[in-house]
């Protein structure tokens, strides 16, 4: 099965999967963000120095609302992604003190360091200097435009599987 679809199968059972008081608090549109947050880890490698040692879970940082947050960490739990077969965990951005993705909603400054060393997402309308990865709307349908700069200063791989789905800068 290719990434694409992948991703898209993952985005249908989203809209259908949750309990009814979380499908209408979120907009299709944070579902679908959510899923390809989740499916971005599959493709990324991190350096082994982003994790203290082999079970060090990838770290998602969110500035949104709790219902998003919520449905995130729901997606996430007890999956395991990557080489190592990490575990992912949720994190509100604003009480977490490691980032290995950080997704940006406001322009608002965040503490520098914690952004520093974080793969940022953000929304074109709002992306912060360290953005990485932008999502954006395009003949009605959610896209992604990954910054390779921002990649490389981070020492982060990107499986050429997702960077084919991607507008590459």
């Amino acid at each position: 099965m290719s990434i694409a679809t992948g991703m898209l199968l993952t985005s249908a059972l989203l809209c259908t999967a949750w309990s009814a008081n979380a499908q209408t608090a979120l907009s299709k549109s944070s579902k679908i963000k959510a899923a390809y947050i989740f499916n971005f880890t599959k493709y990324i490698e991190w350096p082994r120095a982003a994790f203290t040692h082999i079970e060090t879970p990838i770290t998602i940082c969110v500035e949104h609302n709790p219902e998003f947050n919520d449905f995130i960490k729901a997606l996430v739990k007890q999956r395991k992604v990557g080489k190592d077969q990490r575990s992912l965990i949720v994190r509100n951005i604003n009480d977490a003190n490691i980032c290995h993705i950080a997704y940006v909603k406001s322009a608002e400054a965040h503490t520098e360091t914690l952004l520093r060393n974080a793969l940022v997402l953000s929304d074109m309308n709002n992306k912060h200097a360290f953005s990485a990865i932008i999502f954006f709307r395009q003949n009605d349908k959610l896209r992604f435009e990954i910054n390779m700069v921002e990649v490389n200063r981070l020492n982060i791989t990107i499986s050429s599987e997702l960077l084919k789905l991607a507008r590459v800068k």
